[in-house]
């Protein structure tokens, strides 16, 4: 199935420096999760993995968040979360102070 995926600066700033504003770009995703597609993004790209997902450990890295549809995935099924064909997928930082 084909997902949407976005990252946003920070995130893609850090992964590709001297890159300006997000990073898109159509994914076909072999699984059917979020947990897959971070695993075969973070296998295809080191810049992501060594930003976003910590393939050791089976996590997001923070200050990484993902958003679905417009849902955080802390709200959803976390990163077993099922995507389906047309998803979007949008990784960013996330941000606390005050």
């Amino acid at each position: 199935m084909r997902v949407r995926v976005e990252v946003l600066p920070w995130l893609s700033t850090s992964m590709r420096p001297g890159t300006t504003g997000r990073i898109s770009l159509e994914h076909e995703l072999a699984g059917t999760t979020v947990r897959d597609l971070v695993k075969e993004l973070a296998e295809k790209d080191q810049a992501f993995a060594s930003v976003v997902y910590d393939r050791e450990v089976g996590e997001l890295r923070y200050p990484a968040v993902v958003v679905v549809n417009d849902h955080l995935l802390e709200l959803l099924q976390g990163l077993d979360t099922k995507l389906a064909e047309a998803d979007s997928v949008t990784f960013m930082a996330t941000y606390v102070g005050g």
